[in-house]
């Protein structure tokens, strides 16, 4: 256990070589900082290391002799280059041997109870000795938890389904145990329709007069504000921002802009709809991610052609001509076309210029246009992206998702 009000260094390895040879993004590390973030335990080192057995009992060794929690993700499985549990075990000058239960664990997985367990297989359950293992019920390989003089050893399969499965069946409840919370609060706020200087300008004064550390992130079309401190004082930084940020402020309770577009929807008893352009389809997968969207989302029109425009959403060959298809005219035209074929009652259309061709006389790359409508009828924005394609798509479903967001909760007179 730690003392109130202090924070338990915690370190991640990520053992693969395809994280070191760029063949594949370490997504594994990144999720278990959020979590670990939420249990009040500071990381202290994120580390990528290649499949070899003495590179990783390195740094094992070093890590369980300087941090009260080590987590390890990848190398569990049955392959001769899933060397992990090897390298654990070197590293801790310990031996392995069949763990009997997990064993058991590991036949049950397999489909035919008598199918006798090769070697390959038999590796994932050789576990160092001392070592508790973890059932995963999501593959073979399971996880383990073992005690290194201070240091609590953890290890995880590498596949995110695994692993995610394992830290919340078994390896969350344990450390919340071990690590009691700190007695700080944190809350994490959604804006929209600002830039992040922006937010980080009503921000900064409110968070040091209350005493609140802050910490600020922008992407896909949202700023986010990660707010920590006592809960008081979270409490009073939170009430100040809802006045400041009023209908910028998407939630404070941790929802995402899609959770809120979809809540509000839900709860004024209407269906969405939306029409992509540039995006792609973005919209609608941000909102179909997630669950229980089918309710209120009733679809998405990805129309790329001016031929589409008109034959899935009426938008008049006139408008095209005179206006082109990244235009305000065509984005109004299109989620009027949308609510009229799909009979939604809030729609939004979004079309624009991606990038990195495309670009015209005042309509630069990155320049996109959005239509929001409902029964008050219709609004539409215009917004010009930095970055490359990518980053513009990404940033413009947001918008599109936010500009949803404010007709809904409007009625559509003033999003």
């Amino acid at each position: 256990m730690i003392a109130h009000g202090e924070a338990a260094p915690a370190e991640l390895l990520a053992v693969g070589s395809e994280l070191t040879a760029g063949l594949r993004q370490d997504t594994n590390t990144l999720w278990l900082c959020g979590e670990l973030r939420a249990l009040h335990l500071r990381v202290a080192r994120v580390t990528s290391l290649p499949d070899r057995i003495g590179v990783i009992a390195a740094e094992i060794g070093a890590a369980c002799s300087r941090s009260a929690l080590l987590i390890v993700t990848g190398g569990l499985g049955p392959t001769t280059d899933d060397r992990t549990l090897e390298g654990l075990a070197q590293g801790l000058g310990v031996r392995r041997r069949v763990h009997p239960e997990a064993r058991a664990w590991l036949q049950e997985a397999l489909p035919g109870k008598r199918r006798e367990l090769s070697e390959a297989l038999l590796r994932q359950v050789r576990l160092p000795v001392g070592a508790r293992p973890l059932r995963n019920r999501r593959g073979t390989a399971p996880g383990l938890l073992l005690e290194s003089g201070k240091s609590l050893l953890v290890a995880l399969p590498g596949v995110p389904d695994e692993m995610r499965g394992l830290w919340q069946d078994e390896v969350f409840p344990e450390l919340a145990t071990r690590f009691p919370v700190a007695g700080k609060t944190r809350r994490r706020v959604v804006v929209g329709g600002l830039r992040e200087s922006e937010v980080d300008g009503m921000a900064a004064p409110v968070c040091l007069r209350r005493g609140v550390d802050c910490t600020i992130l922008a992407g896909g079309g949202v700023v986010e504000l990660h707010l920590e401190g006592h809960g008081e004082a979270v409490i009073s930084a939170l009430h100040e921002l809802r006045i400041l940020l009023a209908h910028d402020l998407i939630s404070c309770d941790g929802s995402s802009l899609e959770e809120t577009v979809l809540a509000a929807a839900r709860s004024r008893g209407g269906h969405l709809a939306v029409a992509e352009s540039c995006t792609g389809g973005r919209v609608a997968a941000r909102l179909t991610a997630v669950p229980g969207a089918s309710d209120v989302f009733l679809g998405s029109l990805v129309v790329y052609s001016d031929d589409l425009k008109r034959g899935l959403l009426d938008v008049p060959d006139m408008v095209l001509r005179r206006h082109g298809a990244a235009s305000q005219e065509a984005a109004r035209a299109m989620v009027e076309g949308l609510r009229r074929r799909t009979g939604c009652r809030w729609g939004v259309a979004v079309t624009g210029i991606a990038g990195p061709q495309g670009s015209g006389r005042g309509k630069p790359v990155g320049s996109v246009w959005f239509a929001a409508a409902g029964p008050a009828g219709v609004v539409s924005r215009r917004r010009r992206f930095p970055g490359g394609r990518h980053r513009v798509q990404d940033e413009a479903a947001g918008m599109a998702l936010d500009l949803l967001r404010r007709t809904v909760l409007s009625g559509g007179s003033e999003a």
